[in-house]
């Protein structure tokens, strides 16, 4: 993607554009991977590990990374998160022994009583890998086993509907946010399906980008079953949408950077992750909302789902949607307070 070298991860290379802008000193201590960096500020030197945040309690960033036991803390609490159940892996268990609530029996249920689609994801895993919105059982027992390859717990979940944003905050202040979007775009008689999808966002633009969306279930669904191609010119009206029920930036979803937030979402976001003792966090949120969801500030915080908490927010999204500036400030803000303590 521009403006980021190949070559090393992209969220080490964001971090040390980074040290860079504060004047830091950086170097890959794993040649092989680059995961492994560590940086100075000429007082002091600190390790990094990937875009792992080094600010969080130990035990809110674990919490943070079990999906579920985020959501059970979080509705322990009060807040409103979305239903959904486990379905854990048989093999998996060597020490404590549940094999007899294994199996994907639960996530049926689930789906039977809410009604289809429902999600399914790994309790785990991030970056919207495997996730996927499932229309029946057939596909439902499918996916549960293709998260269970890499993941010994699956979740299903009912659908949130509303507005879906992203809201990212370090000490008590917004650092980050956007709202995202389906792709959809609507011919004009003379643009190419590639054309009209990078000047919505630019990452189309990107062949590596637009390669991996391309392999997609939804590519095919929406695009090959049509008979269409990447240089199919849409005619003057035609709309092309990749709704779906899971709204991924590393999927086919787009978005609208925020530049801040009003005092009582940000109120509403720290209290979720102060039982948490998080400094350093992200929320996905579902806010329910009338319409085109543009008006989501206006509704009250209380009223949204938490989707997920995130206790190693990172900021490449927002780089890739170009604004470079943000996600490295951002990023270097993150990273003196890593040395400020």
């Amino acid at each position: 993607m521009p403006e980021l070298s190949p070559g090393l991860p992209r969220v080490v290379q964001l971090s040390l554009r980074a040290a860079e802008y504060l004047g830091y000193q950086a170097r890959i201590i794993d040649p092989d991977y680059g995961y492994l960096f560590e940086v100075s500020n000429g007082r002091a030197k600190r390790c990094f590990v990937g875009g792992m945040s080094p600010l969080n309690d130990a035990v809110g960033a674990r919490i943070a990374q079990d999906k579920f036991y985020t959501a059970m803390l979080l509705a322990d609490r009060g807040f409103r998160v979305t239903e959904g159940v486990r379905c854990l892996r048989a093999d998996y268990f060597r020490v404590d022994d549940f094999s007899d609530r294994a199996g994907p029996h639960p996530g049926i249920d689930l789906a039977h009583r809410v009604g289809y689609p429902v999600i399914v994801k790994p309790n785990r895993m991030a970056l919207g890998r495997d996730v996927v919105a499932v229309y029946d059982e057939a596909s439902l027992v499918q996916a549960i086993e293709t998260v269970w390859k890499g993941d010994y717990l699956a979740l299903v979940q009912r659908v949130a509907c509303g507005a879906d944003v992203r809201l990212d905050f370090l000490d008590g202040t917004f650092l980050a946010g956007y709202r995202r979007r389906p792709v959809s775009v609507v011919g004009n008689g003379h643009d190419s399906i590639q054309s009209l999808l990078a000047r919505l966002d630019r990452r189309f633009g990107d062949e590596d980008y637009f390669g991996r969306r391309r392999s997609e279930p939804i590519w095919r669904e929406r695009v090959v079953s049509r008979g269409w191609d990447v240089n199919t010119v849409l005619p003057e009206g035609e709309t092309l949408s990749f709704e779906s029920p899971v709204l991924n930036l590393n999927r086919w979803a787009t978005a609208e950077v925020l530049d801040d937030v009003p005092e009582r979402w940000l109120r509403f976001c720290l209290s979720v992750a102060e039982g948490m003792h998080l400094r350093h966090f992200g929320l996905d949120l579902r806010i329910p909302v009338q319409g085109d969801g543009s008006d989501w500030m206006d509704m009250d915080p209380h009223s949204t789902v938490i989707i997920e908490v995130n206790a190693s927010p990172a900021l490449v999204q927002l780089h890739d949607l170009g604004h470079a500036d943000k996600a490295i400030a951002g990023q270097a803000r993150v990273m003196r307070a890593a040395f400020d303590g």
